[in-house]
């Protein structure tokens, strides 16, 4: 073996190469050529030797002879091509005839290219300069993976931020009616289930304290998911919030968080809606009152009447989405609760998984789904129902964002 002298800047690159010949006089020519070429030329004798500094060095060039005694250079090339390494291995085989043959079993067992002995020098120098721009293309390939791995890294801990910032914008426990007493006795009882498709989602729900007997329930879909769709979700919550003097009326709430939506999103140049329905419970008469922007309608489980239905939307349609129309007005409905009964507000990311047969989960399954489970406290009932839909789903899941929210009527010693 024979080490290479320092590289010559007239070029190379200054490449380290491995010349693999048992033939003394043609691997000192090839030597001193590449050298000459700039080359950082390492020798090896036969295939053994070469396989052993190759994995104690860097190559990313090998020029290797086919026919050697004990290991030949095709099974150079077959170990080097199993050997993890970071960066590309250009492998140029020597043979004494371009047979089709040869060449097809020399490609085979991952060479790159052919030089038939003795060699052209103006062929090889042509052959090798191929490498250096793949091997050149390769390493940019690599360094721009590893820019693009840096920043992956910097955008999954923004999410993650993004993650938690919104889990805190989330109700973090809910009022109690009357406000004096404890939640376990509090006469309105919440429960939820959040489930963002990615790490952070454009559903979203709260719950307000209008009087010490009446509760605000607000759920919302924001059109598509992800980091916008949350950023979306987070200037709703900052909207409900100012329009408190309005919680009364769910018709004009609605109405108003369009105008303001509009205000902002109006000149954006994607647009910006979102679906949402809001009510008001009022816990000493069972009141019900609600408007629909464009959401799908929640169910109610009636306790007494052992039955599951959907609530009908005010006037027999769902009013428009927010975001999309100006000066828009929301009819507003009324129904009366029982003690114990149930409404149950989603998302339509719940039922608009597609099974097997590429048919969605639907509306008419949902309802039956809960019909099924309505002896259920609340959280198993959402628990077995979202294991349902991934059962539907064939293990594929939700493609989007699902937001389930539980609101009960409380009687006597009833719990979710």
């Amino acid at each position: 073996m024979k080490q290479s002298a320092p590289s010559n800047p007239r070029g190379g690159g200054g490449l380290n190469l491995l010349i693999a010949d048992d033939d003394p006089i043609s691997r000192r020519l090839l030597e001193r050529t590449l050298q000459l070429w700039g080359y950082n030329v390492t020798t090896a004798r036969d295939g053994d030797e070469a396989w052993k500094l190759f994995q104690e060095r860097d190559f990313p060039l090998v020029i290797t002879d086919w026919i050697m005694p004990g290991m030949d250079g095709l099974e150079l090339v077959r170990r080097v091509r199993t050997m993890p390494r970071p960066g590309y291995v250009f492998i140029i085989l020597l043979a004494a005839a371009s047979l089709r043959r040869e060449i097809v079993e020399g490609l085979a067992a991952g060479a790159d290219d052919f030089v038939s002995k003795p060699f052209d020098r103006d062929e090889l120098r042509a052959r090798l300069r191929v490498g250096e721009r793949i091997i050149r293309l390769e390493q940019t390939l690599v360094d721009k993976n590893r820019v693009l791995s840096l920043r992956n890294a910097e955008m999954e801990e923004d999410l993650r931020m993004a993650c938690e910032v919104q889990q805190a914008l989330l109700p973090q426990g809910y009022p109690s009616f009357p406000p004096e007493v404890p939640p376990e006795r509090s006469l309105l009882r919440f429960c939820e289930r959040y489930r963002p498709n990615g790490a952070v989602g454009g559903d979203f729900f709260d719950v307000l304290s209008i009087s010490p007997t009446c509760g605000g329930i607000f759920i919302c879909d924001v059109m598509g998911h992800g980091v916008r769709a949350a950023l979306v979700a987070a200037m709703v919550r900052a909207l409900l919030e100012g329009l408190h003097g309005s919680a009364r009326e769910p018709g004009l709430l609605l109405a108003e968080m369009n105008r303001d939506l509009l205000s902002i999103f109006g000149a954006a140049a994607v647009p910006v809606f979102l679906t949402a329905f809001y009510c008001t419970l009022d816990t000493s008469s069972g009141k019900l009152t609600y408007a629909n922007a464009g959401h799908p309608a929640p169910l109610i489980v009636r306790k007494h009447h052992q039955e599951v239905s959907y609530l009908p939307h005010p006037g027999g349609v769902p009013g428009a989405p927010l975001g999309v129309k100006e000066q828009t007005s929301y009819l507003t409905s009324q129904m009366f609760l029982g003690r114990g009964d149930r409404l149950l507000l989603f998302t339509d990311g719940l039922f608009e998984v597609l099974g097997a047969d590429q048919e969605p989960f639907g509306a008419e399954q949902l309802r039956q789904a809960v019909q099924r489970r309505s002896h259920l406290p609340t959280g198993a009932l959402f628990d077995d129902l979202l294991t349902e839909v991934v059962r539907y789903s064939a293990g594929r899941g939700f493609a989007d964002d699902v937001c389930l929210l539980g609101v009960e009527l409380v009687e006597l010693k009833s719990s979710l």
